[in-house]
């Protein structure tokens, strides 16, 4: 008779779903400041100073904007939600109870990780890609080739 628990599982996707249920106000959290960083901050910078500068001084005023952003406060913030994510993630560890229940379930160990680890990974990835092709649409409808920064940015 075949086991019902394959050996080359690394993702459950009920406890997937579950871990993004449980965890969605971090995700929520993480979503709102990084589009409030990135796309909010970019469209003040670019229609403030719209008035009585020429194209260039905006643009490489935009240029400056992204990769002051991508070296300060978006990866502080992203390091910060990675650890909070993570913690929440495999909280289940630091209960006893918790611990034995998860560990009882017909799931690999290894499968408990990957699901863990790959739920924490989507949790910071999702966010990342919605707020790189917000910030390109803006910047690309006010005429700035801005895909080399942001791909900077969203390497970081």
């Amino acid at each position: 008779m075949q086991s019902k628990t394959s050996s080359c599982e690394i993702l459950n996707k009920a406890l997937f779903f579950k871990n993004i249920k449980r965890l969605w106000p971090m995700w929520a959290g993480y979503s709102f400041l990084l589009l409030w960083i990135m796309p909010a901050l970019l469209w003040l910078e670019i229609h403030l100073n719209f008035t009585g500068r020429s194209y260039h001084d905006i643009y490489d005023g935009v240029l400056h904007f992204i990769y002051e952003q991508a070296q300060g406060t978006a990866v502080w913030i992203s390091c910060i939600f990675a650890i909070i994510i993570a913690l929440g993630n495999f909280s289940y560890l630091g209960i006893e109870r918790s611990c034995y229940f998860f560990h009882s379930l017909p799931i690999k160990r290894g499968t408990l990780f990957g699901t863990g680890f790959l739920s924490g990974l989507s949790m910071m990835f999702i966010p990342n890609i919605v707020v790189w092709g917000i910030s390109n649409i803006m910047c690309l409808s006010n005429n700035f080739d801005c895909i080399r920064a942001l791909g900077n940015w969203l390497l970081l």
